[in-house]
């Protein structure tokens, strides 16, 4: 055997010895719970190798060590800290808000939401939530976002779903449905979804700006984009995308995430499906006899907003979805400077308030989310109609699909 030969061999042998050696140690970063900080990669391995479930590696590896970590990207120079401890939510979102802005890094991995309030800090964000706020508490709006929301499940979601349940074998994948509004389908890469986005806003702004002398007392300015037409910055189409885009995304996928885990969290109580359904009997049963909130659509049952808002139950139902599973599991900040952190339902009849840095689905501090009532109406008019109206199931063997095998009349 010449030399050459055994050159070969002998990197043949040691190559695989070094891959034997990274699949081991890979694997058992993928199922260790607190992670291996590597020589030069830092935690990126472990990152690396639970990217899949993300979400629950994070949540595993904080109750793991009380709460408090620190992650370092290794040659990304990237430093993290990771805290679901109260004390410090509270510190980060209320007490020392000031040194904790959304920062460049957030803004550079969200840059298609562009200069929009979830990017937004000082001054912009100011003007930007000062102007949100005012429309969304204002009655008129509520009234058209409580209009809208029940148009849709009437005339959209309700005939979906019969439509499927007329099907039996056919599974349905809720998330799916939940999140058609732009009606496009699934985009699947960014740019692609980036640009069907861009379009979309741009034909609304468009016809949106057809319209003459918009003001906020004519009933076309009931919506937050013809409010915003009336912005000191409304010349500026950027301005408008960037607000739109942010509005849509906040407002459309947040909610869809959180109405597809509540009837997945259903399918597998169904205690708690029976008890929602006792407390619309009783909406139902209050209103015969007089004029109704509720009306029939093609032989299925919708509820009014005014009347679901009293409903303690589900409400209750939706908080811990939103408390199991929040939309936005992860909140983003950079430290301006260096700072040292500070390390239930009784009777079923009244709901028990929680500070916001405890349950932080809807963010805390000043930066709380200006649309959390409006999502509430929106979860309950969706929830109530297809709760209601259907019995939904988890297919087997897949925890993704959700199927609606039958429907009431």
């Amino acid at each position: 055997m010449d030399t050459l030969t055994t050159l070969l061999l002998v990197l043949a042998l040691f190559s695989l010895l070094c891959y034997r050696l990274i699949s081991y140690y890979y694997r058992l970063e993928c199922n260790a719970v607190v992670p291996t900080e590597w020589p030069v990669l830092g935690h990126l391995v472990a990152l690396i190798g639970n990217l899949h479930r993300f979400h629950d590696w994070v949540t595993i590896g904080l109750a793991a060590v009380s709460r408090n970590s620190e992650f370092h990207g290794g040659l990304t120079g990237v430093r993290y800290i990771a805290t679901c401890d109260p004390a410090n939510v509270r510190h980060i979102f209320t007490s020392n808000v000031a040194n904790y802005p959304k920062g460049d890094h957030f803004a550079e991995i969200f840059d298609v939401l562009g200069g929009g309030i979830v990017n937004a800090d000082g001054d912009s964000w100011r003007r930007q939530r000062t102007k949100i706020q005012m429309v969304l508490t204002g009655p008129r709006f509520r009234a058209f976002a409580a209009r809208c929301s029940r148009d849709k499940v009437e005339k959209s979601l309700l005939p979906f779903l019969a439509d499927v349940a007329a099907d039996a074998g056919r599974p349905c994948d809720l998330q799916d449905v939940f999140l058609r509004m732009l009606g496009v389908g699934p985009e699947r890469k960014m740019a692609a979804a980036c640009k069907t986005i861009d379009g979309f806003v741009a034909k609304v702004i468009s016809q949106r700006r057809r319209v003459d002398d918009i003001k906020l007392n004519d009933d076309s300015a009931d919506d937050l984009l013809s409010s915003f037409l009336c912005h000191e910055n409304a010349s500026s189409d950027e301005f408008l995308r960037d607000t739109a885009v942010t509005l849509l995304l906040a407002g459309r996928d947040t909610t869809a995430a959180a109405l597809s885990w509540f009837f997945y969290l259903l399918s597998e109580n169904p205690r708690v499906e029976q008890r929602l359904l006792h407390e619309l009997s009783l909406v139902i049963s209050s209103q015969k006899g007089r004029t109704t909130n509720i009306t029939t659509a093609g032989g299925f049952v919708t509820f009014d907003a005014s009347e679901l808002g009293n409903l303690v139950y589900l409400h209750a139902a939706l908080c811990e979805c939103l408390r199991l599973y929040p939309p936005v599991p992860i909140e983003h900040k950079s430290a301006v400077a260096d700072d040292v952190l500070p390390s239930g339902r009784e009777d079923g009849k009244k709901l028990r308030y929680e500070p916001s840095y405890k349950f932080i689905a809807f963010n805390a501090g000043p930066r709380t989310c200006l649309g959390k009532e409006l999502a509430f109406v929106q979860m309950k008019t969706a929830a109530a109609a297809v709760l209601w109206n259907f019995a939904v199931e988890v297919v087997p063997a897949t925890s993704s699909s959700l199927s609606c095998l039958s429907y009431f009349t």
